[in-house]
């Protein structure tokens, strides 16, 4: 007897399957459609404008840096243009002489060309004189653009103590070329070469000055007078005080004086008091280059051989140097 087939109950899910992925993209089309419509394109127009107002200011500052650079170039380029318009010259010249024939001329056509040649060389010779400075000028200026922090102003400034309001330096700038000595006024008074630091007459006498007033100081008064003395003693309310020419001032009265004046006067009582060596008011100070240090050691040894108080101070900068905080 034959068995019965059994009935296939399996139940399909595709139709289901295929109305639920229908559905699924009817709905991401509707979303996507709305975002769209959403986005305001005032929008993107301006995020259009200001990326393009970005790129036009970038381009103008680029074209600006150009243009500057341009105008630095132009000098140099044309100093080198000189340069080379005086070598091909010169190389003329040179030729001509090389190769010249002799040729019948009269003696005034001669002496025309002789003084036109010598007139042309005057030329030449001037601006061969001023080429090495305009070089120079160049290179600095190029050393400035490229290390500016090298050229930058150096200020020398006093002391946070008392006694750093009383001193009276001399300083003295030292560099390969030589010694520069600075006046009252915080400026370069004149020059000394290095050959000539430990002969120069005039150096000598400011060394020798400086030695024979080392504890002369600047006191400054509430009422804006000054007094360079020397400190000798205080006598009761009163403090004895003495010129380099020997005048002493036996009534100064500390409480006429500034604070820092007065708080100077504390200062050296206390250490006259303790036996110590009353430090000096007026003494020279060295401004040291980086290739000024033989010039150095010569104003050095001037400055041992009088018994002169003397100290350094390396300034690293190739820049100007400022003292305006000494000048009284």
């Amino acid at each position: 007897m034959a068995k019965s087939r059994k009935r296939d109950f399996s139940v399909s899910l595709f139709p289901f399957l295929s109305i639920l992925a229908c559905v699924l993209g009817v709905l991401t089309l509707m979303i996507t459609s709305v975002v769209l419509t959403q986005i305001d394109d005032e929008s993107v127009d301006q995020a259009k404008e200001e990326v393009l107002q970005k790129k036009q200011n970038a381009l103008k500052k680029a074209l600006e840096d150009i243009q500057q650079e341009k105008e630095w170039v132009e000098p140099i380029r044309k100093d080198v243009l000189l340069g080379r318009e005086i070598a091909l010259l010169t190389k003329q010249i040179k030729s001509l002489e090389e190769n010249k024939k002799p040729e019948a001329k009269s003696d005034t056509e001669v002496r025309k060309e002789i003084l036109a040649l010598q007139e042309k060389n005057r030329e030449l010779q001037k601006i061969i004189q001023t080429t090495p400075k305009t070089i120079s000028k160049l290179q600095k200026e190029v050393d400035i653009r490229t290390n500016p922090a090298g050229y930058a102003t150096v200020s020398v400034g006093r002391s946070r103590s008392a006694l750093g309001e009383t001193i009276t330096p001399i300083f003295i700038e030292c560099t390969k070329d030589g010694l520069s000595i600075y006046n009252e006024k915080g400026e370069i008074d004149y020059k000394v070469s290095t050959a000539q630091a430990r002969k120069d007459t005039k150096l000598r006498q400011l060394v020798q000055r400086t030695a024979k007033n080392s504890q002369v100081r600047v006191w400054k008064s509430l009422a804006g007078s000054e007094i360079k003395a020397t400190f000798i003693e205080r006598k009761g309310i009163f403090v004895v005080l003495r010129e380099p020419n020997g005048k002493l001032y036996n009534s100064v009265r500390p409480e006429s004086l500034t604070a820092k004046s007065r708080q100077a006067l504390l200062e050296l009582e206390k250490i006259k008091e303790s036996g110590k060596k009353t430090p000096a008011g007026h003494y020279v100070i060295f401004l040291v280059r980086p290739d000024g240090i033989v010039s150095w050691t010569n104003g050095r040894d001037l400055c041992l051989s009088m018994n002169c108080k003397n100290g350094k101070l390396p300034i690293p900068s190739e820049g100007p140097i400022n003292v305006k905080s000494f000048v009284n």
